[in-house]
């Protein structure tokens, strides 16, 4: 029996049973209850996610922002300082050597400073053995150099610092006509470590790229353990990111060229089977060209969604409260009936108590006696009609609400046993019925069946459970199929036009 097909005799059963009603009813209940769960399940699980995301990505990228943007006031706070000293005094730039390195002691994220008098200018840089002080004569301005500078922009483009191959940003006052310039450069090589100092999680990382043309700052081709086989130059700055050595940072460039999803947005990626999820914003809103991203995989804030495992808890116990509530409804709807519905199963555990009840309350529409399984007590042999009799019980139970037949009781409910019909065994016995079943009634009948034996005073008794059909069964005498139902403790056979309107009024077929 299939499912298609059960589930259409559970939805036409038009009263017929109460058990099947009450299965239909709770079908529908619990697969709208699951429906409901799985939804809200997903949803609320797509939001914690992005909630999580949300504020994890958010937290880290605003802290990188809110360090770079204190750096970055730091150093126009100390340029706007050296300006007002170099304009205001006499000094000559060479004189502002002490001045130029106490800001560079004071002031450790400042790579380089340069101060210009009248083309006279003062250099000093951090290097790795100390500081360096450098004195030139310049024949332009340091504005006046369009690689480094844009007029409309306080801060420059990255661009190799002509000191040394680092990396630098640069900032500088603009008014091409004061008595002097003062330059800071900030080396990328600080930046980046100064970002990733950035506390987000413990596999995470965090980078500086350019969104447009995909390229990622690269700090490792300027350690001081990278032999390049060519002098860098300006476009060795930031290279593509699938030079960048990271799988992580390839992923996720990758899933962001696919989606052809903007940094701005959240990027949701895999690598090695895990998710991780990638955000970045512009380092600079004054600028469009260097953003600050940061990575991290899923598997670091399972701690996180522990965390917040309290609201799946709230909504689980709110499912199970509905599911409780549809439940009390479906039971309210059926109790009564339920109360008054026939006992058609004896528990295996207990058999030999439920069989006593069953002997005690009669035959009824949905208990009945045989006492032999096939011998004739008056003729005193085997009887085809004897068995053609409990045959005719079971097609009854079967066409109508199911029912019990016991074999070796009489009528009056004496337990007699079913010695007389002379089986050599239990396994004699149960084969010889499911064949006369299989003759008389059909092979499929006994997929609503259940035999079992149960010895009483010493005598052995048959209970055949029988469950109510979904299709109509016919018990086969002299070459003709006869149609038989329940009515009260006895089973009747219908005429061919009352087959035909019970069968059309209780069965799909």
């Amino acid at each position: 029996m299939g499912l298609r097909t059960l589930f259409f005799d559970l939805w036409r059963s038009r009263g017929r049973n109460v058990r099947r009603k009450l299965l239909r009813d709770s079908l529908i209940a619990f697969s709208f209850v699951i429906a409901v769960i799985t939804i809200m399940g997903v949803w609320q699980y797509r939001e914690l996610r992005n909630n999580l995301l949300e504020e994890t990505t958010n937290h880290a990228l605003n802290e990188a922002i809110e360090k770079y943007t204190n750096l970055t006031n730091d150093i126009e706070n100390t340029l706007q300082f050296l300006d007002a000293i170099a304009n205001d005094s006499m000094l000559s730039p060479a004189d502002m050597e002490p001045i130029i390195k106490a800001t560079l002691k004071t002031n450790q994220k400042i790579y380089c400073l340069t101060i210009d008098k009248e083309g006279e200018s003062m250099t000093g840089y951090r290097g790795e053995s100390g500081y360096t002080f450098t004195k030139e004569t310049r024949t332009v301005r340091l504005g006046e150099q369009p690689s480094q500078m844009n007029k409309n922009e306080t801060w420059s483009s990255p661009y190799l610092s002509q000191r040394r191959n680092v990396p630098v940003i640069s900032v500088s006052n603009e008014e091409y006509d004061r008595y002097s310039q003062v330059k800071l450069e900030v080396s990328l090589l600080d930046l980046h470590t100064f970002l990733k100092e950035i506390s987000v999680s413990k596999h995470s990382e965090v980078l500086l790229f350019r969104p447009g043309n995909k390229t990622v700052f690269n700090p490792m081709i300027y350690s001081s353990n990278y032999k390049p086989k060519v002098a860098l130059d300006e476009s060795d700055i930031f290279q593509s990111y699938e030079l960048s050595g990271s799988k992580t940072i390839v992923s996720a460039f990758d899933a962001m060229r696919k989606k052809g999803e903007k940094p701005s947005y959240p990027i949701i990626f895999q690598l090695d089977g895990q998710i991780h999820w990638m955000r970045a914003r512009k380092i600079e809103s004054r600028r469009d060209e260097l953003f600050v991203g940061v990575i991290v995989p899923e598997s670091d804030f399972i701690g996180v969604l522990k965390r917040k495992f309290g609201l799946f808890v709230l909504f689980l116990i709110s499912a199970l409260l509905l599911s409780a509530f549809l439940l009390f409804v479906v039971i309210s709807k059926y109790g009564n009936q339920i109360k008054d519905l026939p006992q058609i199963h004896v528990d295996r555990k207990r058999a030999k108590v439920d069989l006593i009840k069953l002997i005690e309350k009669g035959e009824s529409k949905h208990l009945e006696f045989k006492s032999t399984v096939r011998y004739h007590l008056k003729a005193e042999r085997n009887d085809k009609v004897i068995e053609m009799a409990w045959l005719k019980g079971i097609a009854g139970f079967l066409n109508t609400e199911g029912g019990i037949m016991l074999l070796g009781i009489t009528d009056d409910g004496d337990v007699h046993g079913i010695e007389m019909d002379n089986f050599d065994s239990e396994d004699k016995c149960r084969l010889h019925i499911k064949n006369l079943i299989t003759r008389y009634i059909g092979v499929e009948s006994l997929g609503y069946l259940n035999i079992q034996f149960v010895t009483v005073d010493s005598r052995q008794i048959v209970i055949i459970e029988t469950e109510p059909a979904s299709n109509p069964f016919y018990v086969q005498v002299n070459n003709e199929d006869q149609f038989y139902i329940r009515t009260g403790p006895a089973s009747s056979k219908l005429s061919v036009s009352e087959t035909v309107e019970y069968v059309k009024a209780n069965f799909r077929n």
